[in-house]
């Protein structure tokens, strides 16, 4: 929603000067983004939260911060990060959080309950978070890319393709491969006379990113799909790129 409005308002076919305080949530918020927002006037704040919290979970006020922060729990909220596989206090790992806005459960479903939420009435949010001074969102569990024996978060390649001068989007997913176990492919949105290939957009990420990261799989999309909830719909950005698999190395 917040890419359709920026986008519209750098055509300057729309006054923005009655919105004075968007809040941004949903999903990691690039820094491309705030920066556009920005940009056109706009003064972004960044929420996290899911409707198991009620809502209430973190707030960062306008400002600075790092692509991704959500800024810091509200003042009834407690948040932990931990190592998934051993509950333990972490730096990068899943984000858990408790307080009396979070739900104590899952209405007759008492497999599902067990399943979020751990010792302490701690709720598992699925998302990958780093600790320090502020939360960082820095993308979910279920979209973790494992690839050749390494983790990829696809926000982190997201970010970096985002920056490309030919691309308006991205969606980055792992798919399926053989010897690797998946590799990481990207879906993009830009002009179709100006297409970037696979080689320059590898060449332009592994100034910043490890050569793993990189994407080795390319398709052009003509818009980025959204579920019900108007999240991007990565299930169908990945049928789509396993779909154009076959072409990757022509």
């Amino acid at each position: 929603m917040f890419w359709a409005i920026v986008t519209e308002a750098e055509r300057g076919s729309h006054d923005l000067t009655s919105l004075r305080l968007p809040v941004v949530g949903g999903a990691p918020v690039p820094l491309t983004l705030l920066d556009r927002l920005k940009g056109v006037g706009l003064k972004p704040a960044v929420a996290w939260g899911m409707t198991e919290t009620a809502g209430s979970g973190t707030f960062q006020p306008y400002g600075s911060g790092a692509s991704g922060a959500v800024g810091r729990p509200y003042a009834h909220v407690e948040a932990r990060i931990v190592d998934p596989a051993t509950q333990t206090d972490a730096t990068v790992g899943e984000l858990l959080v408790r307080g009396p806005s979070i739900s104590p459960g899952y209405w007759h479903n008492a497999d599902q309950t067990r399943s979020a939420f751990v010792e302490g009435g701690w709720l598992r949010t699925g998302d990958v978070a780093v600790g320090g001074n502020e939360v960082t969102i820095v993308g979910r569990l279920s979209d973790r890319i494992g690839t050749g024996g390494e983790g990829v978060n696809p926000t982190e390649v997201e970010e970096v393709l985002r920056a490309h001068p030919k691309i308006d989007d991205v969606v980055v997913v792992g798919i399926p491969d053989e010897v690797w176990g998946e590799i990481v492919a990207a879906a993009i949105v830009c002009d179709a006379a100006a297409v970037p290939t696979l080689a320059e957009l590898q060449a332009f990420a592994a100034q910043v990113l490890a050569r793993y990261k990189l994407p080795r799989g390319l398709a052009r999309i003509e818009r980025v799909p959204l579920d019900a909830e108007g999240e991007v719909d990565r299930a169908a950005v990945k049928d789509r790129l396993v779909s154009a698999a076959p072409s990757f190395g022509q």
